[in-house]
This record gives structure tokens, sequence and C-alpha cells, in this order.
């Protein structure tokens, strides 16, 4: 085990611990050296050299049948992302944007996509992008309500006439049949005088 003092010019102390296993031929100092490196490099220019803590969300509050909304944190020395997305028979990269959020439009419902967001600084890309799986929420299969398509105050000449128009049967107060209403076929005769003909 190596523990190992770097020190920074601006005045910060880093203590880095390195567990290095000797193999034949391998230098065991190698994987030490580039990890000091690496914690030299990341205080000096303040960007991480992991991405892991790069991450973006997708609140389910902010995805629909057609478009998903996309949030993530400032990524340290970025000063633009891009995101893109790929599902559905869609690949998708959209305009370079200084926000830390992105609607995603026009997107199929039922659908599962491929989002990425990358950072860039100057226009390079900084690190590798974070990626995530989405699905937009399923296609409407509800069954639409009928509509009473019958003309108000139409009348008929015959309850068959009325039945074929799709006029609404409607419960008597006698009995237990439906029919029609009795002005509505003003032929038919109301022999229980309730107001509705032509009950079954």
């Amino acid at each position: 085990m190596l523990r190992i003092l770097a020190g920074f010019a601006a005045g910060v102390l880093a203590t880095l611990t390195v567990t290095a296993v000797i193999a034949d031929g391998e230098n065991p100092c190698a994987d030490a050296i580039d990890r000091i490196q690496a914690v030299i490099d990341e205080y000096r220019t303040g960007t991480p050299t992991s991405t892991s803590a790069f991450m973006f969300e997708v609140p389910s509050e902010h995805v629909s049948q057609n478009r998903v909304k996309l949030t993530w944190e400032p990524y340290p020395g970025a000063d633009e992302y891009r995101v893109s997305y790929v599902g559905g028979g869609q690949s998708v990269t959209e305009p370079s944007t200084h926000m830390r959020s992105h609607w995603a439009f026009n997107l199929g419902c039922g659908t599962t996509y491929r989002f990425q967001v990358t950072p860039y600084q100057d226009g390079q890309p900084v690190g590798q992008a974070a990626e995530a799986w989405e699905s937009t929420r399923p296609c409407n299969t509800a069954t639409p309500r009928a509509v009473r398509t019958t003309a108000p105050g139409a009348t008929y000449p015959s309850c068959e006439a009325a039945a074929a128009a799709g006029e609404p049967r409607v419960q008597g107060s006698s009995g237990g049949g439906r029919g029609f209403p009795a002005d509505k076929v003003p032929s038919a005769r109301d022999g229980d005088s309730d107001g509705v003909v032509c009950e079954r």
C-alpha cells in the first residue's frame, strides 16, 4: 500500500491511498502515478475526472404520450449541453443548449427511447455522456363514447323506423320494458298510458 501526499499550488493538500498488486513484469507504481495525475488535473481545472456523477432525470410528471422533459444539474466547466435520443424509428440530435433542461417533442406514444445528454466546453465534449432509457405514456385505447345522432324533436312513422334511426329506448313507468317516447312515434298506441310505446 502506497500513501502519497500530493500538494497543489492553490494550497490544497490531498492524500491518495493506492493499493498495488505486483505481477511479473508490471510496474506497481504505474497505476498510482495515473491516479495522482488525475487528482492533480481535477484540482487544476475544476473538472471532475470521473463523469459518473453527471446524471439527468426524467420526472414522471414530465412524461406524456408524445413528449418528455429532461433535467440535469450543471456540469463543472461545461458551457453548453447536447441532447440526443433514439427510439421508435427516430434518431435525433438536438441543437446545443445553455439551459439545464430540455423538452423532446413529437415522440411516439407507448415507445421507449434512449436519451443522452453530453456536456460541452468550448465546443468539445467533457467526459462521457449521461444516458437513460425512458418510455412515453401508452397510446389512448379507450372506446369512444356513443354519440346520439338523432335530431331533437324528430318523429317517426313507426317503432321500426325509430329503431332504425338509432332513437334510444327509455324506461317506462309501468312494467320493466324499454321503449320509445310516445311523442316520437305518434302512431303507436300507448296501452298503459306511461308515455312510452313499443316497450320490450
